[in-house]
C-alpha cells in the first residue's frame, strides 16, 4: 500500500512511501512513530520522520484489529485471534537496528480472554489498565495488580509485629485492611479499616 504523511493544519503531503497494507494504525504521543497492524498478524513500527519501517513484530494468529501506544516504550495490539498483546519497544527508536545498549522490541505477554475477534482496545500510559471489547463483551485488565499485591504483602509482613500487639497499632490495621480489600474481602476490610480509624 501507499503511505502518506500529511500536515494536520494544511493537509499538504509531507512524505509518502510504500509499505504493507494496514488494517489499523496508531501514532505515538510524540508524533514521531506509528504502529500499524496487518492482515498477516504482524505489528510494524514506523519512523515517521524518515518514512521507514523499523521493527516487525509477529505473534497474532490472524489479522490485527487494533494497535495502540501506551506511553513512549509500550504498545498494545489486538486481533481476530481473540487475544491482545503487550509489546516493549526499543526506547527512542523504531527498533530497526537498535542502538548500543538498546533492547530490541519484544512481546512481553499475550492475553487470551475473548471468544472471537477483539474489536476495541484502549490503554492507560504505562499499560497498568487496559480495556478490550468484542462481541462477547468488554474486559478490564489490571496489569498493576500483581505489583500492588507484592508491595502490600511486603508491607503486611513488616506490620505483623504491630498487629500482634494488644491493641494492634492503627497503621498496621490500615495495612491489613488494604490487603483484605485488594483480595476481595470487602466486609472484613471495612471492619478492620474502621478499627484503624477508631484507634
Amino acid at each position: 500500500g501507499r503511505w502518506r504523511l500529511r500536515d494536520a493544519t494544511t493537509g499538504a503531503e509531507v512524505r509518502a512511501w510504500d509499505g504493507p497494507a494496514a488494517t489499523c494504525l496508531s501514532v505515538s504521543p510524540a508524533g514521531d512513530r506509528a504502529l500499524s497492524g496487518g492482515a498477516d498478524g504482524v505489528v510494524r513500527v514506523w519512523d515517521l520522520a524518515r518514512g521507514a519501517q523499523g521493527a516487525a513484530l509477529p505473534g497474532h494468529a490472524g489479522p490485527i484489529t487494533r494497535v495502540a501506544f501506551a506511553g513512549a516504550d509500550l504498545a498494545c495490539s489486538a486481533g481476530a485471534d481473540g487475544t491482545w498483546r503487550l509489546w516493549e519497544l526499543a526506547s527512542g527508536s523504531t527498533g530497526a537496528s537498535g542502538g548500543e545498549g538498546e533492547r530490541p522490541p519484544r512481546e512481553v505477554r499475550s492475553f487470551p480472554g475473548h471468544r472471537d475477534r477483539v474489536l476495541g482496545l484502549g490503554a492507560l500510559p504505562g499499560c497498568e489498565v487496559v480495556v478490550t471489547c468484542g462481541a462477547d463483551g468488554a474486559r478490564l485488565w489490571d496489569l498493576g495488580l500483581a505489583d500492588r499485591e507484592a508491595a502490600l504483602a511486603d508491607a503486611l509482613e513488616r506490620a505483623r509485629p504491630d498487629l500482634e500487639r494488644d491493641p494492634p497499632a492503627p497503621a498496621a490495621l490500615a495495612t491489613l485492611g488494604r490487603w483484605l480489600a485488594l483480595r476481595g474481602a470487602v466486609s472484613p476490610a471495612l471492619d478492620v479499616l474502621e478499627r484503624a480509624r477508631a484507634g
